[in-house]
């Protein structure tokens, strides 16, 4: 065998500089699907490959487009825009959602102008000359994303003081509730998308394009890392999701951009599910989830063992994984055997990223030797914590009092029923004075980022289902066929709904021990 150590995984996180990147990049058939121009929408949650799509999509494909923007969000400060655009939606009646779409599409285009004037075959024409213009005159050429969304609410004040200062324009209709004329809350619900001058130079960039028959590629990618203040909740911070989905949309349909700029917007998996648009029905088309199975996890896991030099020669993942790891580890507590990569597999949401925190561990731990049973499960209960911990720094934007709120599932048991888990939370919300939840809510929520899922007992069709496709635990003597369903291997709606008081719920075991939870004395969970 060969020490775990040996290994070289390559950086955890696909946006650090990896040089052996495509030695490694797969293209499982879920995934090959999301490269494919009419998705734009792309969730998935942190560690489950968003950024690798990016990185490869560029890498592998970026010869089909003339130009490529990149604009990644990664510690952005949306507060200041939310704040300001609160303000302009209140002052004007017009809703924060439909000026914050028309921002996102203003600026997703005005990327996409600026990527094609930096590619070398556009320098000389007279568009490029006009754009470069159009970009220059209003200070566009080095703005990011935030500063021109909060130079164009500037835009909008200036409005409404030109509108309502002494001396100003003034109005010939009647004044809305909102005390403002009737064009200038036209002008703003409008703005900037038939602002005359970004008309012209939106369709000189648009002829262009066709006439060329040429492609820009944009991708939206980081928001997993958002930075907010104290004082913006996760409803204000949602309306910048709302805004962004509805403008991919917006220019995914229109008759100057379908087929001439291609976006990938890789959005976090449960800001999208938690979008409040009447009309999601609309983004089904242009949406798909990142979704890994345990075969593809395996490939993943194959390719990048395959990647030593002694290992090159071997052809499947038994054999691969064989050679680095045991196949076997006992569970002393339910005293059955488990398949190693099962064992591995259970204690991650199915994201590659985390394999590769579990196996870094054990390499870490046991540095330059082979791996034997009794080295793996210490290894997995502190990996285990260690994606714990990351996951409450991945969700604490919108639920600031997560580490607590787990707490109160201490000495717990890991598989409950759904009336004594509903009633857990109630309490914890109760005890913790969280008002902006309620109960249902907080549930689902729950289900949706990974926290829970559902015990289901098999029947003799259900049985028969591969393992290929899904996880089946191992059972004591005596134990009916069951499986535990997680969102991220049967997405359910609302778990709230789904469910009856009597349904079993299974705390996900990465929280075992952050939990302090006892182990249901039957039935193993992943």
């Amino acid at each position: 065998m060969i020490p775990l150590s040996k290994i070289e995984w390559g950086p955890a996180d696909a946006a650090e500089p990896d040089d052996s990147f495509l030695d490694k990049f797969i293209e499982p058939e879920d995934i090959k699907k999301l490269l494919e121009p009419k998705y734009w929408i792309i969730t998935g949650e942190k560690g489950s490959g968003k950024t690798a799509l990016c990185k490869g999509l560029i890498l592998k494909h970026g010869s089909e487009f003339a130009a490529i923007r990149e604009l990644l969000f990664k510690d952005v400060e949306f507060a200041a825009i939310i704040k300001n655009l609160i303000h302009l939606s209140k002052t004007t009646d017009i809703s924060s959602l439909s000026l914050i779409s028309n921002y996102w599409e203003y600026v997703i285009i005005i990327e996409a102008m600026k990527a094609s004037i930096a590619n070398s075959k556009l320098h000389l024409s007279k568009e490029a000359t006009l754009l470069h213009n159009y970009l220059t005159k209003h200070g566009l050429i080095e703005n990011t994303v935030t500063s021109t969304m909060l130079s164009l609410i500037g835009s909008c004040w200036n409005f409404i003081d030109e509108w309502t200062k002494p001396g100003g324009k003034k109005p010939n209709k009647i004044l809305l509730p909102s005390n403002l004329a009737p064009q200038v809350v036209d002008q703003i619900s409008k703005y900037p998308i038939f602002d005359p001058e970004f008309k012209k130079a939106r369709n000189i960039f648009s002829t262009y394009l066709r006439d060329k028959k040429e492609k820009v590629l944009i991708t939206l990618d980081g928001f997993d890392r958002l930075k907010t203040s104290q004082d913006t909740n996760r409803l204000e911070l949602q309306i910048i999701f709302e805004g962004l989905i509805e403008a991919v949309y917006a220019i995914s349909i229109s008759t100057d951009f379908y087929d001439c700029i291609q976006i990938k917007a890789l959005v976090p998996y449960d800001r999208y599910i938690s979008l409040e648009l009447r009309d999601m029905d609309k983004f089904e088309s242009k949406y798909r989830n990142i979704r890994w199975d345990y075969n593809s996890l395996q490939e993943f896991l194959a390719k990048r063992l395959s990647c030593h030099h002694n290992l090159q020669h071997v052809k499947t993942f038994t054999d691969l994984w064989g050679e680095v790891m045991p196949q076997k580890i006992h569970n002393s507590f339910y005293d059955i055997p488990e398949d190693t990569y099962d064992y591995i597999l259970r204690h991650t949401m199915y994201r590659p990223r985390h394999f590769q925190i579990h196996l870094q561990m054990l390499s870490e731990m046991y540095p330059n030797k082979t791996i034997d049973p009794s080295m793996i499960s210490k290894a997995i209960r502190e990996s285990s914590k260690k994606i714990a911990d990351f996951f409450m720094k991945e969700y604490k934007i919108d639920h600031p009092l997560i580490e607590p709120f787990l707490k109160r599932f201490k000495g717990k048991p890991n598989i409950m029923e759904f009336k004594e888990f509903r009633a857990i939370v109630g309490n914890a919300l109760e005890a913790l004075a969280v008002k902006d939840w309620d109960i249902d809510q907080k549930i689902n929520t729950l289900y949706n980022i990974g926290f829970c899922g559902v015990v289901k007992l098999l029947g003799p069709f259900d049985g028969q289902i591969q393992r290929i496709h899904r996880y089946h635990p191992p059972r004591k003597i005596g134990i009916a066929p069951y499986r535990c369903d997680f969102y991220y291997t049967k997405p359910i709606p609302k778990l709230s709904s789904y469910v009856d008081n009597d349904s079993l719920i299974a705390i996900h075991p990465l929280f075992f021990d952050y939990c302090d939870m006892t182990p249901d004395t039957t039935m193993l969970i992943g």
